[in-house]
């Protein structure tokens, strides 16, 4: 498949606000999963450049902070602008990069990455402190600081909105901060560097360093620099960043992975909710951590909702998401479509196959990295079908007669990130919020965000919170205690 030439400006590391223009040691080969041909190379990172970028972090803080809260909320603004105005082009890369079908990065991506630094300019002059009247001979105070270098580590499913997200909080709390993009998506994260320039924000404030995981990520995590990391990806991954933070007892936010569950009860809209949890099951191809990935059914409607959710799987278009009515694109990449697919060759020997299960037949695709839709029933709750992360647009169905068995069995794995119920009942509704074990919760919608509210994984699916103005400040910042006496 023939892609359009799309402009790709840099491939070299921004360090204190300037793209780097040695020859690097290595390079390392970032591949368009749409057709699996090479895209470019990306200079790959060493321990020395990050100890560069955390230098330059480290000096860029005073300056950055003699800014006041609105000059900084100005600059934060600036960059959104800056965004907005390469919308298409940012976009157009994502999709070339990734393979996220283009209607959602020009119709939503780009966009809400916009708007992640407009919702975090507000926050400079909304760092509030407490004072706390213990004594009257005393003002006593708690206060927000900001925490210093910050080092994000980004996954491949989102990759600008990701990296807009971090960096927009973490500067909007006075921090600086080191990013390392994932190694298969690195291309739209350097690009946050000319548009920084462009918003005029101050050399060192953002750092990007694209580098393996192994070399980078482990070495920032590990860094005594570096004050917090924010990690976003896989549970093994995950607990190895946290395991590189213990000598430097640095904090550190983790989203991890999810296996999230869909109870649909009898007295549920069943148009709505076989559209809702259908189409969340292959959004951006299942490679989404919210993503549906167990439908429990009641009893009573489990054939015509089966039936419905059948005919919806089939109708999702799996092709080039350059097509503005693609609603799957490939898988990231070749070692991940295997993956996926050895998931749903264990699962034909032991569950129903009612859709998909394999690859598109189309000519044009057999070079990209593409899943059909897939959907199962018959599934046994404690296989790898049930049990594990596919992070592949595979959709497993289970019947239940009580919402309690339901809901027994949407907690019973080991992730706790998101779940959802379609009810009209408030008592339905009440009971699964009161016994949910996850920590994103909808009721008759699903994966909905915004920055504005807090969300976080219970159990493996992570620690500590991103998004809304509380957690964030939280996240982002130390609290400094104060005790001045009156009298002297």
């Amino acid at each position: 498949m023939k892609i359009k030439d799309i402009e790709i400006r840099y491939t070299t590391p921004y360090i204190n606000g300037e793209y780097l223009t040695e020859a690097p040691a290595s390079t390392m080969p970032v591949f368009c999963p749409i057709n699996g041909h090479k895209i470019t190379d990306v200079f790959a990172c060493t321990t020395e450049h990050v100890d560069r970028a955390v230098q330059a972090a480290q000096e860029a803080l005073p300056v950055w902070n003699s800014l006041n809260a609105e000059n900084k909320g100005v600059c934060m603004r600036r960059i959104a602008d800056e965004i907005r105005k390469r919308n298409d082009w940012i976009a157009d890369l994502e999709t070339w990069n990734t393979g996220i079908p283009i209607a959602t990065t020009r119709g939503h991506f780009a966009g809400r990455s916009a708007a992640l630094f407009d919702f975090y300019s507000a926050i400079p002059d909304k760092m509030h402190g407490r004072t706390i009247p213990i004594d009257p001979n005393m003002l006593s105070m708690n206060i927000h600081k900001p925490l210093g270098v910050v080092g994000a580590l980004l996954p491949w499913n989102a990759p600008f909105t990701e990296l807009c997200f971090a960096v927009s909080a973490a500067i909007g709390c006075g921090n600086t901060i080191v990013v390392k993009p994932a190694g298969d998506t690195p291309l739209t994260a350097l690009l946050l560097g000319e548009i920084c320039d462009a918003a005029g924000l101050p050399k060192g404030v953002v750092n990007i360093i694209p580098g393996a995981g192994s070399v980078v990520g482990d070495y920032m995590a590990r860094h005594p620099g570096i004050a917090k990391v924010t990690f976003t990806g896989g549970n093994e991954a995950g607990k190895k960043v946290m395991a590189n933070t213990v000598d430097t007892v640095k904090p550190c936010t983790l989203e991890l992975g999810g296996k999230a569950p869909v109870i649909v009860c009898e007295d549920a809209d069943l148009e709505f909710a076989a559209q809702q949890a259908s189409f969340s099951s292959v959004r951006n191809s299942g490679q989404i951590c919210t993503a549906a990935t167990r439908l429990f059914i009641q009893d009573s409607i489990a054939e015509e909702f089966t039936q419905m959710v059948v005919e919806r799987m089939k109708t999702y278009k799996v092709g080039d998401p350059f097509d503005p009515d693609t609603v799957l694109g490939p898988m990231i990449s070749r070692s991940h479509q295997r993956e996926v697919l050895g998931f749903i060759e264990k699962g034909k020997a032991s569950a129903t196959l009612l859709v998909g299960g394999d690859t598109p037949d189309d000519p044009e695709l057999r070079d990209g990295c593409f899943v059909n839709p897939t959907l199962f029933t018959d599934v046994d709750h404690n296989s790898s079908l049930a049990q594990q992360e596919i992070f592949g647009p595979v959709l497993c169905l289970f019947t239940f007669k009580t919402l309690e068995e339901a809901v027994r069995m949407a907690n019973d794995v080991k992730y706790g990130l998101a779940a959802s119920i379609f009810t009209s009942s408030i008592k339905n509704s009440m009971y699964f919020l009161d016994h949910s074990e996850a920590g994103i919760n909808w009721v008759n919608c699903i994966n909905l965000s915004n920055p504005s509210i807090s969300h976080g994984g219970f159990k493996q699916s992570g620690i500590g919170l991103q998004g809304g103005l509380d957690s964030v400040l939280y996240s982002y910042t130390r609290i400094k205690t104060v005790w001045i006496n009156k009298n002297i």
